[in-house]
């Protein structure tokens, strides 16, 4: 019995020791097959990252749509009931001015920095990166939106709470992220290898524009090569 029970200590301590040398194997392949799947989600976020915010944004988008009779149902008997709707009208006034100042200033801010930046190229490269459409057109989208939410305090018809405070919410939604990607437009418009980059591109698309340019009139000069040899001669 004594031989029994001294066995079956013996054989749990090996099993013991066992583990014990197998746990740092079995850390190092946890953390092994962490490091893996943390690159491959940061990879895959880098790859994907438009493709995933457009997709939770589209999704938001249907959730909304279909939840939107619910919340019908709960938020407009709330506004019916005296003068509460003169409060959200103050509140719609007072976001889409705050968010046309935020605009105002958060773009002068983003173009004053840009320039600062691009000032010591020529004129010509100064005017480009200074001028960006992109960043233009993203000001002129957010301003849109804030007017948008300031105009939202002139609807007073009850029935049509729920849909207004849905486009704030969606307008306040989109202005933060045309921020965000105005903000890093600007990034990469002062980055020297992104404005190499730029330079590089519009300099092979105007070589295509003047080499179809020239493949177009190639049959005028093969019809009168003696014309336009005199020409060159006389020029």
């Amino acid at each position: 019995m004594v031989k029994g029970v001294l066995g079956w200590n013996q054989k749990i301590k090996d099993r013991i020791t066992s583990i014990k040398n197998k746990t740092p194997i079995w850390r190092a392949f946890y953390w092994q097959y962490f490091y893996i799947i943390k690159n491959w989600l940061i990879s895959s976020v880098i790859r994907y990252k438009k493709i995933g915010i457009t997709l939770v944004l589209v999704s938001l988008f249907i959730l909304n749509i279909l939840v939107y009779p619910k919340i019908n149902k709960i938020v407009e008997p709330y506004y019916q009931i005296g003068d509460r709707i003169n409060g959200l009208q103050t509140l719609f006034i007072a976001l889409g001015g705050a968010m046309i100042g935020a605009t105002a200033i958060a773009f002068s801010l983003i173009m004053f920095a840009m320039q600062v930046n691009v000032e010591r190229m020529p004129y010509g490269l100064f005017r480009k990166f200074s001028a960006d459409l992109r960043l233009l057109g993203l000001f002129v989208i957010v301003f849109f939106l804030a007017i948008t939410i300031a105009c939202l305090s002139l609807i007073s018809n009850v029935t049509w709470v729920t849909t207004t405070v849905l486009i704030a919410i969606w307008s306040t939604v989109f202005i933060i992220i045309f921020f965000l990607v105005a903000y890093r437009r600007a990034l990469i418009l002062i980055s020297p290898i992104e404005q190499l980059t730029i330079l590089v591109t519009d300099t092979k698309n105007n070589l295509n524009i003047w080499s179809r340019a020239a493949q177009r009139a190639s049959p005028l000069l093969r019809n009168n090569p003696e014309k336009s040899e005199n020409d060159t001669w006389s020029s």
